[in-house]
C-alpha cells in the first residue's frame, strides 16, 4: 500500500465521517441478521456459565438460535 493511503486509513477521522460509518455497519448488521454490542456479549458468557438454570433468558442454544459463535 502507498504511504499516504496508510497514513490515511490509520490517521484519526472526524466524527462526521466516522459516525456515518458506524451508523451503516450497525444498520447492515441489522439488515443482515448479525449480533453487535455488549448485550449478545453478556448474554452469551452467561449463559456459558450456567445462567440458564436460574432464568429463563440466558436457557437458549448456540447453534439452535443461530447465534454466532
Amino acid at each position: 500500500m502507498s504511504d499516504w493511503i496508510h497514513t490515511f486509513l490509520v490517521s484519526p477521522w472526524p466524527w462526521y465521517v466516522s459516525g456515518p460509518l458506524v451508523e451503516l455497519i450497525m444498520i447492515l448488521l441489522l439488515w443482515l441478521g448479525g449480533y453487535f454490542g455488549v448485550s449478545s456479549s453478556l448474554r452469551m458468557m452467561c449463559s456459558i456459565g450456567g445462567a440458564g438454570r436460574f432464568s429463563s433468558f440466558f436457557a437458549y442454544g448456540l447453534v439452535r438460535d443461530k447465534l454466532p459463535h
